[in-house]
């Protein structure tokens, strides 16, 4: 079985295999709210989803097209996903506008602060503390607590 486990494993790239647990994080959260399961509803849910992965993705494309850089699908994605799960779930503008803040400051700190093409600060880390720090948004593991 771990020999199995190990070369199934083997063929999968981190950033992929991050990117499909969040995915399955993702689709569980939503089964849940959708269930009266969380505190959040599947509004608040699917806002905040896409805010923070279509902020995050859309404000590294185009930070990486001015700068003339690479971009990375998978990198963005799993930062969008990451965020998700970081700030705090709403459906109303003030809240999304604060995710949409948090995901291109995410974004632009992977392009901003490398050092030989490596990230100084956790993208998503900043890009919460950016929003947090501007007083748009709220950073909080919520997918942890126990509601």
């Amino acid at each position: 079985m771990t020999t199995a486990l190990d070369r199934l494993l083997g063929r999968i790239t981190m950033y992929r295999l991050t990117l499909v647990l969040l995915l399955v994080l993702t689709a569980l959260a939503l089964t849940l709210s959708f269930a009266g399961l969380l505190a959040f509803t599947p509004r608040e849910l699917g806002g905040t989803l896409a805010a923070a992965v279509g902020g995050t993705f859309i404000g590294t494309r185009l930070l990486a097209l001015i700068l003339r850089l690479r971009p990375h699908a998978d990198s963005s994605l799993l930062t969008g996903l990451i965020l998700f799960f970081v700030m705090f779930p709403s459906d109303t503008a003030a809240g999304l506008g604060g995710i949409l803040v948090a995901g291109p400051a995410a974004g632009a700190s992977k392009c901003v602060r490398a050092v030989r093409g490596r990230h100084v600060f956790n993208p998503a880390g900043a890009g919460a503390a950016v929003a947090t720090l501007l007083g748009v948004g709220a950073a909080g593991w919520w997918v942890a607590n126990v509601y």
